[in-house]
């Protein structure tokens, strides 16, 4: 598991759950954030939502390729 909180700026955690299946490995995968504005959470949800995306397609393949450098 690697979890992580942000220790300034915008709340945010998150967590990958790393479990061994078959030949591979699934990594769900949490995030929450808190906004200072209940209303511009709203707004802004939709158009972070694609970034949050990239930017865990991102770590997951640098995680992968570090673990699999380490074998």
């Amino acid at each position: 598991m690697i979890f992580w909180r942000a220790i300034r700026g915008i709340h945010n955690s998150g967590t990958y759950c790393l479990t061994p299946i078959g030949h591979g490995t699934t990594v769900p995968f949490t995030m929450e954030y808190r906004l200072q504005h209940h209303a511009l959470e709203r707004v802004i949800a939709p158009l972070v939502e694609p970034l949050i995306q990239k930017v865990n397609n991102e770590i997951l393949h640098a995680v992968k390729a570090r673990l699999e450098t380490e074998k």
